[in-house]
């Protein structure tokens, strides 16, 4: 069974990386001092949707939480 904070991070990772393949010219407005950065822009907007649900503060406490107890999670949905 699936936790609801597990849902939601798969519904919304679906739903922003669905969206974003629709309109691709939004995709890319986010800079990265990289050439590949470490997350994709799914990724990000998929934490930034999360600190309601996680009951958490700002984005630093939203990321800490996420890489800590789903951080395999994102990885796993980066692969669909």
């Amino acid at each position: 069974m699936t936790s609801s904070v597990d849902y939601h991070m798969i519904e919304s990772y679906c739903f922003v990386g669905g969206f974003l393949k629709i309109h691709p010219a939004l995709a890319y407005r986010r800079p990265s001092p990289q050439a590949q950065p470490h997350f994709s822009d799914a990724e990000v907007l998929t934490i930034a949707l999360l600190p309601g649900v996680l009951e958490v503060a700002t984005p630093k406490q939203t990321y800490r939480l996420v890489a800590r107890n789903w951080g395999e999670c994102l990885s796993v949905l980066a692969d669909l």
